[in-house]
């Protein structure tokens, strides 16, 4: 099978285009700049003319999927309007490579930042409210691009899937996330703190668990649509627990600090598990 995969040189880009090419597959790769095989290309997908000239490139190659990954994160280095900005750009940008290649499907890595984390259970059905969110104009950029790409395939013979994933972690994960800091921690002064008291919930999700599931999304029939991607929900102090456990610490100091979020955000992915029961 012929694959295209937008930001093919990020965290999750990298291991998916590696499992998939060891599957057989012909995986072509899109990022900024390209990468060590011949299939991983340059291509901003903010730049319009960059995109009809990757499409002249790989026309020929009759592309069956395209996995959409390339996103801007929030970082520290960027206001949350230059995030919404840079992904719409993103969209539109990837709304045009779409319409000019039409594979037969296009999974979609969208984030459950859509949802307002704050306490409760969300499912697919759930309130759409990032505004409440610390990082609220990225969880819009990514329900914005879910709308896009509906409205602008939804004429043509392209199946459209959104997978709403929760926070990727697990090997050679980014520095910047939770657990990494909190492992930096505990090395550094075999101590983690913990705000809110540790009681905050957030759904998480293993990259393996997440490569698993879009694996089957390519090499299955299913309907178009949303789907939570989540494999846990997990508080800071369970997750600190685990990290002292991975390090070896039975007795690990955690400093409870009552200042910050305490919602306990949960998403379920009932859904996709009846996706997984229906293709294993």
């Amino acid at each position: 099978m012929k694959i295209l995969v937008t930001g093919g040189s990020g965290y999750l880009g990298t291991s998916l285009k590696q499992e998939l090419r060891n599957r057989g597959n012909r995986v072509f790769s899109l990022s900024r700049s390209s990468g060590p095989h011949i299939d991983d290309l340059a291509c901003d997908l903010s730049d319009m003319s960059k995109i009809d000239d990757i499409c002249k490139k790989l026309s020929r190659e009759k592309i069956e999927v395209v996995v959409h990954l390339a996103s801007k994160l929030m970082n520290e280095t960027l206001s949350q309007s230059d995030i919404f900005d840079y992904n719409l750009e993103i969209s539109q940008g990837f709304v045009r490579l779409a319409g000019l290649l039409m594979p037969s499907k296009v999974i979609n890595a969208s984030s459950t930042a859509v949802y307002p984390e704050i306490s409760g259970t969300f499912d697919e059905e759930s309130l759409i409210k990032p505004s409440v969110n610390s990082d609220a104009l990225y969880g819009l950029s990514k329900f914005v691009a879910e709308n896009l790409m509906d409205a602008s395939l939804h004429s043509t013979s392209t199946q459209c899937i959104h997978l709403r994933i929760g926070q990727v972690y697990g090997d050679q994960m980014p520095e910047d996330r939770i657990i990494p800091v909190l492992r930096k921690e505990l090395q550094l002064d075999s101590r983690m703190t913990l705000f809110g008291s540790g009681e905050r919930i957030i759904p998480f999700v293993n990259i393996s668990f997440l490569i698993d599931v879009i694996v089957k999304f390519i090499d299955n029939e299913s309907k178009s649509g949303v789907y939570n991607v989540v494999s846990e929900n997990s508080s800071l102090i369970d997750i600190a627990h685990r990290v002292a456990y991975e390090e070896g610490v039975t007795e690990p100091l955690i400093v409870l600090v009552p200042e910050g979020k305490t919602s306990k955000f949960r998403v379920i992915a009932e859904k996709l598990n009846q996706f997984l029961q229906s293709v294993n």
